[in-house]
């Protein structure tokens, strides 16, 4: 253990040697220390490191990083020794995270310790938005184990505000409530049992009839399915409840049949509904609205047979949808329904000739325009008719505006042209989608057609626009980056989360954004190890500025933490590392 002592001792030691011939920060910029530690080493050992590493070294930022970590390590052994650290780091102004230590100085410290002498009495909305999640939770922890319940019960009630899972606010409003009846506080009691009932209709003892449709949903949510599907016949059998409402409960009939599995009872419901839907379209043959639901039931009714296997009534329902409604509504979606279970039987040449008629009709609806016209390429591709297909495809890439499925139009184009046996235009099809998106699904299998290595970095990079030069954003206008150095180095991941999400909410509301502030942004999210965090805040971008980034930094969507664990795994069980990226990417986003 000595030699290894030793060896970590050199490591502190060269670390400060090479410090001192770089350009540092300024004394206002107390950044942490880099000092390593073993993960699996137990708590003595790493206690025995660090006291040797707080020996080696007196500057402040190595002591106050060594202070919080030893504080953090003995927190459920010896809570009055990390105690006593934190509040000392509390009261200490110039430490970074001194309002750290202090929130967990009062998560951490016994009751009544004398170590918390000194320090604000708590109060959680006294800390930063950031931070005012992880202090509430600390205040009703407290709270709950101090045996105050005064306290336990508005802090349970506050917490009930958040943004939580149903189950996780029902549990804390009852909480509230049940310490309400106790301490005999009839008002807050009253109010904790109507929102109860507000969160929980299914709990309410005698619901109106204006809530029925709350309480149905609520017990379908709760798989209570026999009560859900009473109370839906409850409003469907009532007679005042209008059209409309009595509809959203043969939806919600409907579901609670899906739900529960019963595949014979959804697609019984669903046959009822349509006829309550025909009923009244009868009743009020002019009303354009009674159409559109007549039209909305029945396709409804067709897909329900058509998935249950019963096609020869699907297109039953598909024809008396046509015979009813004909030159009165819509009947693309009939047609595009006919041309897929044609489709599905591997009809080409009858459902091209459904999906041309679909599109001949009136649209009330874009993006199912472009649907249709993507299934009527596909057939054509399909029945070999290139040319047509070639020519759809061109046509779907100049009309849509989702950069994602221009991308699948265009490899389609390019495989049609390489069908057609014309290899020079399907290769130029190919080049145009990876220049257009180098790193995107398809881009990436242009590649793999074209036989082409995927580039560097550095390639992407001279294949782009140069960058306006006036885009000088100082990340110092958004972000205090010697918080969020210390929190990343001392590994409070969930604050640096919250911090950072706080930082881009307010970034993205500033007309001076820049790519590289952007990239600086994600890059914390990434040293905190918070990647699906990343990923949200990246979504959220325009597509456009996402690209770009994207392009100039394909690290973001492709990053390779844990690679010693990887790489160690891959030898094991003889995987490659890039699957086993990918599948880390893909489940947990990298969170361990």
């Amino acid at each position: 253990m000595h030699s290894f002592v030793f060896s970590f001792l050199l490591i502190l030691g060269m670390g400060c040697a090479s410090n001192s011939i770089q350009h540092m920060p300024p004394e206002t910029r107390l950044l942490p220390p880099q000092i390593p530690l073993e993960k699996e080493s137990d708590i003595e050992n790493v206690d025995f490191y660090l006291q040797k590493a707080a020996e080696a070294q007196s500057t402040r930022e190595y002591q106050w990083w060594i202070a919080y970590k030893r504080a953090m390590i003995w927190q459920e052994k010896k809570p009055e020794l990390s105690c006593e650290r934190l509040t000392s780091l509390a009261k200490d102004p110039l430490f970074p995270m001194a309002q750290v230590a202090y929130l967990k100085s009062y998560e951490i410290c016994p009751k009544n310790s004398e170590s918390l002498s000194g320090l604000k009495k708590f109060d959680w909305k006294s800390f930063p938005k950031w931070m005012q999640k992880a202090a509430l939770e600390i205040a009703l922890a407290r709270a709950t184990r101090d045996q105050n319940l005064k306290q336990e019960m508005e802090l349970s009630y506050e917490k009930s505000k958040e943004y939580l899972p149903t189950p996780k606010k029902v549990n804390l409003t009852q909480r509230a409530l049940h310490i309400a009846k106790k301490l005999k506080k009839k008002q807050f009691a009253k109010k904790m049992q109507k929102r109860l009932y507000k969160l929980r209709p299914s709990s309410h003892p005698k619901p109106t009839r204006h809530q029925w449709l709350s309480v149905a949903y609520d017990h379908r949510r709760l798989r209570n399915f026999k009560e859900s599907r009473k109370y839906y016949r409850k409003v469907i059998g009532h007679k005042h409840f209008k059209f409309s409402t009595k509809l959203k409960a043969w939806y919600g009939l409907r579901k609670a049949y899906k739900n529960d599995r019963d595949h014979e009872g959804h697609l019984r419901v669903t046959r009822e509904m349509a006829r309550f839907s025909e009923k009244f379209m009868k009743k009020y043959p002019r009303s354009h609205y009674f159409k559109r639901k007549f039209h909305e039931t029945h396709i409804a009714l067709a897909r329900t047979e058509w998935t249950r296997g019963q096609v020869k009534s699907a297109g039953r329902t598909l024809a008396r949808i046509e015979r009813q409604l004909r030159d009165k509504y819509t009947m693309n979606e009939v047609f595009w329904l006919f041309g897929r279970m044609d489709e599905e039987k591997g009809r080409f040449k009858k459902a091209h000739y459904w999906f041309e008629r679909a599109l001949k009709e009136k649209f009330y609806s874009v993006d199912f325009q472009e649907k249709l016209m993507w299934y009527k390429a596909w057939t054509e591709r399909k029945l070999e008719k290139y040319d047509k297909a070639i020519a759809s495809f061109e046509e779907l890439i100049q009309l849509t505006e989702n950069d994602f499925a221009r991308s699948r139009y265009r490899f389609w184009l390019a495989k049609t042209w390489a069908s057609k046996s014309e290899e020079t235009r399907s290769r130029l099809e190919f080049q145009t989608l990876i220049n257009e998106d180098p790193l995107g699904y398809y881009g990436l299998v242009a590649h793999h057609e074209t036989e082409q290595l995927i580039p560097a970095n550095k390639e992407i990079l001279e294949r782009l626009p140069a960058k306006d030069k006036k885009q000088t954003f100082s990340l110092d206008k958004i972000i205090d980056t010697q918080l969020i150095e210390w929190l990343i180095s001392l590994e409070e991941h969930d604050l640096s989360k919250r911090y950072l999400n706080e930082v881009s909410i307010a970034f993205r509301k500033r007309k001076d954004q820049t790519d590289e502030a952007w990239f600086q942004v994600f890059n914390y999210y990434a040293r905190a190890g918070e990647y699906l965090s990343l990923y949200e805040q990246l979504g959220r971008l325009s597509p456009e500025r996402r690209k770009e980034i994207l392009d100039r930094h394909p690290s973001l969507i492709f990053p390779q933490p844990f690679e010693n664990l990887v790489m160690d795994a891959s030898k094991q069980f003889g995987v490659s590392t890039e699957l086993l990226y990918s599948i880390m990417r893909q489940e947990s986003a990298f969170n361990p």
